[in-house]
């Protein structure tokens, strides 16, 4: 009963915050296409600055990580008297953290601040995002499938969070070919987490795939890419360790070292099938319906979409299977990611929807939504999301 009570509160408050949410950003989709940039504005704040609160003031006990590194960070920048000082304790949290720590302590005096851009930081190049290739997929579609799929985690993996939801902007840089932008936007994306690296190469491999016409020479390259994560991760220790020795990265990543070795990152449980079977589904129920859809299937953004969203996905089962792992994810995610576009993309060239005449690849679309929500969430409690709880910090 108790947890009967601990999902409906959950279940309301998210629908509390996100309707208006998904509201204001199809207004401010609306205002952009009749070309008003002070309603666009207007309702774009509104549409980012509600989830960022919802996430500002949950509890210390909504996503695990919050306690694990997010408040420990934000201490040590409380009792630091200059940014040096922070730098100088060596720590193994990358420099743009520490500075957003280190503001948010300083300047606001407040916990709250810190949570609260740190989802800013999250959502606002996913939203840039959307509306780059709103007139191939439509920006609200976007962002409910980014809700549905990746919010509530991003309470959990913030840090990485930033560096992913970073790289998918300058994934879009990258098909626009403005690779000094992409450039620019990677190297913030590596100020929050060191994986983005990793995550980098992944991104330009699928700009660079796309432009390779041989399909056997497609496949054969996702086939190395694919196994050799798994590889990687399995003699991450030795690879870390040369690094290391080399002056390649800084001591203060010697911690990596231990990564799937620990307990928490080995073994498998229901949690890591349930994730695959939810993006496995979601990316064939969308390509069934896709493959005739000419406007998204001929657009280089719907291909790159279309193959960057499978390559994350294999990725991950790949390392479930080879090495018993769910811990693949830390990689996968920067291209799993792309699954907001691609199953938004069941929306791409639907001019509008009528409650009274739902075209069948929409309703698909709000049923996976809603149901990986549910399941993921609401049900499963991925990344210990629940019992959501509200908390307001007095320091």
């Amino acid at each position: 009963m108790r947890r009967l009570y601990n999902v409906l509160f959950a279940l309301f408050i998210y629908i509390l915050f996100l309707t208006p949410t998904i509201a204001c950003t199809a207004l401010a989709e609306k205002s952009i296409q009749k070309k008003n940039k002070t309603s666009f504005v207007f309702y774009s704040f509104w549409a980012i600055l509600i989830p960022c609160i919802l996430a500002a003031f949950r509890a210390e006990t909504v996503g695990t990580d919050v306690l694990v590194y997010a408040k420990p960070v934000y201490e040590w920048a409380r009792s630091s008297n200059s940014f040096a000082e922070l730098l100088a304790l060596n720590t193994r949290f990358e420099n743009g953290y520490l500075f957003m720590a280190y503001v948010s302590s300083k300047l606001f005096h407040s916990f709250n601040a810190m949570l609260f851009f740190t989802q800013l930081l999250i959502i606002l190049p996913i939203y840039v995002s959307a509306f780059k290739i709103r007139n191939l997929i439509p920006a609200t579609s976007a962002m409910l499938c980014y809700y549905s799929f990746f919010y509530v985690m991003s309470f959990n993996i913030m840090r990485e969070g930033i560096a992913v939801s970073f790289l998918l902007l300058a994934f879009i840089y990258l098909l626009d070919n403005k690779w000094i932008n992409a450039a620019v936007i990677i190297f913030i994306a590596t100020l929050f987490h060191s994986s983005s690296l990793v995550g980098a190469v992944l991104i330009i491999f699928v700009v660079v795939l796309d432009r390779i016409q041989k399909p056997r020479v497609r496949a054969l390259l996702v086939a190395v890419v694919v196994v050799s994560i798994p590889v990687f991760m399995r003699y991450w220790e030795i690879i870390f360790r040369l690094l290391l020795a080399w002056n390649i990265i800084p001591a203060k990543y010697l911690f990596y070292t231990r990564y799937l070795k620990d307990s928490y990152m080995v073994g498998l449980n229901r949690a890591h099938f349930f994730k695959m079977l939810l993006r496995w589904v979601g990316y064939v129920a969308t390509y069934a319906l896709l493959k005739d859809n000419h406007l998204f299937r001929d657009d280089k953004i719907g291909r790159c979409i279309k193959s960057g969203a499978l390559i994350g996905i294999m990725i991950f089962s790949s390392v479930v299977f080879i090495l018993n792992s769910g811990y693949g994810y830390r990689v996968s995610f920067y291209l799993e990611i792309l699954l907001v576009f691609w199953v938004a993309g069941l929306n791409s060239g639907i001019q509008k929807i009528q409650m009274s005449h739902m075209p069948l690849r929409s309703l698909v679309m709000y049923g996976m939504a809603l149901s990986c929500f549910l399941i993921a969430y609401m049900w499963r409690g991925f990344h210990g999301t629940l019992p959501f709880a509200f908390q307001i910090y007095r320091y």
